[in-house]
């Protein structure tokens, strides 16, 4: 809200280019922090499986159904209505040495958009297509691929999915502020 709020005072071709440089840095800052602060915290206390803040046994499969019942919880406070299943496949026992928090941040996001794109894009359907999450594990590298059926998004939104100042939310949808508005709009209770 505040974003947009301040977009009068600045040139309209500058001001997108201008949050992003603002918002990536604030990003990578707040991130770093909370490493640095973790990282200090956790040289006092010793943690089975941990190592500073790098846990070395990190199931990802337990950190996509974690987010994945978050998203679902929130999702179904503010749409109230069938949820699509989430379904992991792949190398689904895939172990890494990785900071957790970085991967909730982003699964949690990821989920959240998920799950609104195909429960809004199935409105009308009681049985919703399923979120597929699949693992692939290499020998240098991992990723976790999430798959929806919600409605796409048109040329023009996915150029601008990355700036800060773009949603798709619209002005007269109604949501619910005890979930941090981050799902949009909610279905009138």
């Amino acid at each position: 809200k505040g974003i947009h709020e301040s977009q009068p005072h600045f040139n309209g071709e500058e001001f997108p280019i201008i949050v992003k440089k603002i918002m990536d840095q604030i990003v990578i800052n707040r991130l770093c922090n909370r490493i640095l602060a973790r990282h200090h915290l956790s040289m006092h206390v010793q943690r089975e499986g941990y190592i500073s803040v790098v846990h070395t046994e990190l199931s990802l499969k337990s950190m996509i159904k974690r987010n994945a019942a978050f998203a679902a919880n929130v999702c179904q406070n503010v749409y109230m209505d069938t949820l699509p299943e989430v379904l992991i496949d792949g190398h689904a026992d895939t172990k890494v040495a990785f900071i957790p928090n970085i991967i909730d941040y982003v699964l949690r996001e990821i989920l959240k958009n998920s799950f609104r794109a195909t429960v809004e894009g199935h409105q009308h359907k009681v049985e919703k297509p399923p979120i597929i999450c699949t693992i692939c594990n290499a020998e240098d590298y991992w990723t976790i691929r999430i798959s929806d059926r919600g409605v796409g998004m048109t040329d023009r939104t996915f150029q601008q999915v990355e700036n800060y100042c773009y949603t798709s939310f619209k002005q007269e949808q109604t949501y619910s502020l005890a979930f941090g508005d981050i799902l949009g709009p909610a279905k009138s209770r």
